[in-house]
């Protein structure tokens, strides 16, 4: 297994969008490798054509978080998509269809993304295949494994009440989208956030892996879990 991944900055915050892969599965008969799609947060076009550009097809889109910079993407995604899953954060089942939950309201542009089809909780799996199903947690389905792609969804409350961060210990990285930065972690000021419960989540979820993880931020630059722990002053430990 090869996997790879591709960071497309996005909109005019910069939002990462993340496509995972493994880049050694079969192909399907249509010729498309399966993927995994985080945070389409603006340009879906952009991202359609580097979906087309990597030959990969979308089997799963997640959010990190649903504030609107992550998911304005998804709705033509999942338009040129249809049977792909769409999957968020169980404590934002209704944040994407609600602009001033998501926060879109705020900005002038309001905007309504459908429902998701899946609700993740601390500890459920995806599986990148032939066919890719949510198992673990508290949903009981099985996951046909044709790939051995799979990512740990954890629990990170405190930039929003739904944040999940994506370990791959595969590809050796975690996708913290606006929880944990390069040198930093995010807001905790808005609806929702809790910057104590925040710093103790990543301590305990990210912090934790092995120290060579790449983190994969929801804005601006890659960094390894070990360089956060050592240096970022957030949420470092005593003696760190």
């Amino acid at each position: 297994m090869k996997a790879k991944v591709r960071r497309i900055p996005v909109g005019p915050l910069g939002a990462n969008c993340y496509l995972v892969w493994d880049d050694e599965a079969p192909a399907a008969r249509s010729g498309e490798r399966p993927c995994l799609v985080i945070d389409p947060g603006a340009e879906g076009g952009r991202i359609l054509g580097l979906l087309a550009k990597d030959g990969l097809r979308p089997e799963i889109i997640a959010a990190t978080h649903c504030h609107g910079d992550h998911i304005a993407a998804v709705d033509e995604l999942l338009a040129a998509f249809p049977d792909a899953d769409w999957a968020v954060g169980a404590p934002e089942a209704e944040w994407p269809a609600r602009p001033a939950l998501n926060l879109s309201y705020g900005f002038g542009l309001p905007m309504q993304v459908r429902p998701p089809k899946r609700l993740l909780r601390d500890g459920d799996e995806l599986v990148v295949g032939c066919e890719l199903r949510v198992v673990g947690g508290t949903d009981p389905q099985s996951a046909t494994r044709d790939s051995q792609l799979s990512l740990r969804c954890l629990a990170v409350p405190g930039h929003s009440p739904g944040s999940i961060a994506y370990y791959c210990a595969a590809a050796g990285a975690v996708f913290t989208g606006d929880a944990l930065f390069a040198g930093d972690i995010g807001r905790a000021d808005l609806p929702g956030g809790d910057e104590r419960q925040l710093v103790e989540a990543i301590r305990a979820k990210i912090l934790t892996l092995p120290a060579e993880t790449v983190v994969w931020p929801g804005h601006a630059n890659r960094s390894r879990v070990g360089a956060e722990k050592k240096n970022n002053p957030y949420v470092r430990l005593s003696g760190d």
